[in-house]
């Protein structure tokens, strides 16, 4: 397939043109371009003509059964086949046309903030949870099929070239994977000259690994990618070596430092990267993972960076310095400062019989400090100009500059 506008029949009964080249259109396994296809005119599909090299007839078998499948119909994440070139001297298939930059591109391409990356993975955690649970695997998880892309302020998440992937009864896949990204029992497979079959669990690696350089932009392997042997031992001894949890870290030099991970999310990537496959961190307990941690990403008080919230970390994980405490002060000048895991403030020390004995209760944790009013007399924020009621039993975030009224005592709030 050379010629620009070379037409093809399709086994659905559809034509499909090539109509223009793609950025990365040749690989290993063949050739693809921009094309239109008469089941949907007017969209931009990808046709994929495969090498002479794969057999042709387990290459239009695995064709048949993703578009049986349909996943992209299932989600707009996947832009799996729709068509089958009906030439048996061309095998090929056509897909939906995904306008996005592979992964570590997109990373590059413009700053990203945490919960743009999170959301990202939780849409490439939603895909592969779909995907298990149809008994797929994808086969060959890495950068270069993910693709991302923009729609406003939203990230768009597409799944593409799912060429190499695995499925009961269904004739194994011509190749197996990026090394970089592959389980080690699929690489120790390759390195034997062995088929190493992908399943759920190298999946689960591979997934692993992935997240790991969208939520923090580095590879695992960041730091020990000199020799073969510092490698193979960050990747595939079942060790994650950059875990911030199992002690202390040389001072990161790219990316996010692992420390803006809270507890739960580290060991998703620590049981992502287990020798153990059961053990393996599954695309159902990420996705449940980051959803749950959807709302616990905070800021430093002291530099604004974000991080996962921890309520065990004291230090900020940008610049190794302790978060700043924060005081407050009393109509007569007098600060109290909170740095412990609760202050609280009543009538006895606001001279004030409106206020209650303990009247409200502030909490230093992490790099987070909070107001919990329990006084049945009321408390308030300054808001705008504007006193707002608080509820009571509801904990409200603080922060240099806020102002407070505990019945009738105005308290500010100072670093």
């Amino acid at each position: 397939m050379n010629r620009k506008n070379e037409t093809f029949d399709t086994v659905l009964g559809n034509r499909v043109t090539a109509c223009g080249d793609l950025e990365a259109g040749e690989g290993g396994q063949g050739i693809a371009k921009l094309a239109q296809w008469s089941g949907r005119p007017g969209e931009q599909f990808v046709l994929k003509v495969f090498g002479s090299d794969l057999d042709p007839k387990a290459t239009r078998e695995r064709t048949d059964f993703l578009i049986r499948k349909s996943l992209d119909k299932r989600s707009p994440l996947f832009c799996t086949p729709v068509d089958r070139i009906s030439d048996h001297s061309v095998v090929g298939h056509v897909a939906p046309f995904a306008d996005g930059l592979p992964l570590n591109d997109f990373l590059q391409k413009a700053p990203r903030s945490l919960m743009q990356t999170h959301c990202a993975a939780i849409a490439i955690a939603q895909g592969l949870d779909l995907l298990d649970k149809e008994g797929m695997s994808y086969g060959d998880i890495k950068p270069g099929n993910v693709l991302l892309g923009e729609h406003g302020s939203a990230i768009l998440v597409f799944f593409i070239d799912l060429d190499n992937f695995g499925a009961k009864g269904v004739a194994p896949p011509p190749s197996y994977g990026d090394p970089h990204y592959a389980a080690p029992e699929i690489v120790r497979r390759m390195k034997e000259g062995r088929p190493g079959v992908p399943d759920k669990y190298a999946d689960r690696f591979s997934l692993g690994v992935l997240l790991h350089v969208l939520l923090l932009f580095v590879h695992p392997s960041e730091g020990n990618d000199m020799s073969e042997d510092r490698y193979s031992k960050a990747m595939w001894e079942g060790k994650w070596l950059l875990d911030p949890y199992a002690g202390s870290l040389p001072p990161y030099r790219a990316g996010r430092p692992p420390a803006v991970l809270n507890a739960s999310l580290a060991e998703a990537i620590r049981g992502g990267m287990s020798l153990e496959r059961a053990d393996r961190t599954s695309a159902e307990k990420w996705l449940k993972t980051l959803l749950r941690t959807s709302h616990e990403i905070t800021l430093c008080p002291d530099c604004g960076r974000a991080m996962y919230f921890d309520p065990t970390r004291r230090i900020c994980p940008y610049d190794n310095r302790l978060f700043s405490s924060l005081s407050v002060v009393l109509p007569n000048g007098v600060r109290i400062p909170v740095e412990s895991n609760h202050v609280v403030l009543g009538r006895d020390l606001l001279k004030s019989p409106h206020v209650s004995a303990p009247h409200v209760v502030l909490r230093k944790l992490g790099n987070e400090t909070s107001l919990e009013t329990m006084g049945r007399y009321g408390t308030w924020k300054l808001v705008k100009g504007v006193w707002e009621p608080l509820k009571p039993g509801v904990q409200t975030e603080i922060a240099a500059g806020m102002k407070f009224k505990l019945a009738d005592v105005e308290i500010g709030v100072e670093k």
